[in-house]
């Protein structure tokens, strides 16, 4: 049965990100303080699309934020710090009404610096997901809460030695494993919903999928698509519809911020490489290659330059060269605010389990890496907005 818009007014969703005082997470956190304070108009990125118009959608006013992050100051501080924000709306952030629990750090995720001491260290998958399951907890009567959703927009990890395919849960209970699937696992368990925003093989283990329908919780992944991705999939799309032959794509990201270090290294770029090369496996170009390079001069601004070699009519060659520039975190936050407004009102109208039709706001979503740009977002109008 579905909500009426007076209980939907009348609740508080609930938002736990895992690397909560990043620049994502900050991004996250001063926008819907700034919406709250009616700093900024309230509108959002595909959800205030006009498909979306009759579809009752919470209100970012209503979500009440928290999370977990490897640093000990203060929400606020960092976003000031960051810089990547106006100064008027990183103010804005209450600190008070914002906790933050101490990330989970295995050896499979990057090295931690001077400034991360705010950090547990679990020894196994239950011992990581009995304290992000007391958290969530604390979270849900500190906040009077009843619904939660869980974003992993931590740094990305190492690969692991686990198979992933077909995978019983149980077989890892007392073994080490990277913290991604301990968040997933105890979101879960919670009754809390989950998004995976990076590109981790968290999603790949299919009892993960099993324990999420049983427990009525959703699931949506993998690896945000805030840019370039997009861009690139869409002018695919175009050019395949004019019968433009694509014979080489080469892209190149330039980041300056903690992410831009991290996947500048051959250890922990490899998933964030293959999703964003998989994205044009629709498409088939002879050469496809994507490169990224840390600018720490670049900061939140992240650079894209992409060379396009194509073939037209009667053996023509076409060049395509584009360049654009812009904050990764805004971009991040918005598509993230969409998320969590269209699992919400999924949870609304009993969806559980993984959810294929988000795909559209992923580079190499579940289950649709076969389709078209337009195809995820037919997809997506339908489970949602049609009447």
């Amino acid at each position: 049965m579905e909500e009426s818009n007076e209980s939907l007014c009348a609740r508080k969703l609930g938002v736990m990100l895992v690397g909560a005082l990043g620049m994502n997470g900050t991004a996250l956190l001063g926008g819907i303080s700034a919406l709250k304070k009616g700093l900024v108009v309230e509108e959002y990125g595909t959800t205030s699309h006009s498909a979306f118009a009759e579809v009752p959608l919470i209100s970012a006013k209503l979500m009440e934020v928290g999370g977990w992050d490897y640093s000990s100051f203060s929400p606020s501080q960092k976003a000031r710090d960051y810089g990547h924000m106006p100064e008027v709306i990183a103010a804005s952030i209450n600190d008070d009404e914002i906790p933050v629990f101490p990330g989970l750090w295995t050896r499979f995720e990057y090295p931690l610096d001077d400034s991360q001491k705010f950090v547990r260290h679990p020894a196994t998958l239950a011992e990581g997901v009995k304290l992000v399951s007391d958290d969530i907890a604390a979270f849900r009567s500190r906040t009077g809460c009843d619904r939660i959703i869980v974003v992993f927009i931590g740094t990305p990890a190492r690969n692991s030695e686990m198979s992933t395919s077909d995978l019983l849960l149980a077989r890892y209970d007392k073994q080490l494993v990277p913290s991604g699937l301990m968040y997933a696992v105890a979101a879960v368990n919670s009754g809390a919903h989950f998004i995976d925003f990076t590109p981790s093989g968290t999603l790949e283990v299919s009892d993960l999928w099993r324990l999420a329908e049983s427990q009525g919780v959703q699931l949506a992944g993998r690896d945000g698509s805030t840019g370039q991705t997009m861009l690139k999939v869409t002018l695919a799309e175009m050019l395949s519809r004019r019968g433009i032959r694509i014979n080489a794509w080469y892209s190149t990201n330039l980041i300056g911020n903690h992410d831009g270090l991290v996947l500048s290294q051959a250890d922990y770029a490899g998933a964030k490489l293959a999703d964003k090369t998989d994205a044009l496996r629709t498409s088939h170009p002879e050469f496809h290659r994507v490169a990224i390079e840390y600018c720490p001069p670049w900061g939140d601004a992240k650079e894209a330059w992409d060379a396009v070699e194509c073939t037209t009519w009667l053996g023509t060659p076409l060049s395509i060269r584009i360049n654009w520039r812009g904050h990764d975190s805004q971009l991040a936050g918005l598509i993230i605010l969409d998320l969590m407004r269209l699992v919400d009102r999924g949870a609304s109208v009993g969806k559980r389990g993984f959810q294929p039709q988000l795909g559209f706001f992923f580079k190499r979503p579940f289950m649709r890496e076969d389709t078209t740009i337009s195809e995820r977002w037919m997809e997506l109008i339908a489970a949602y907005a049609s009447r």
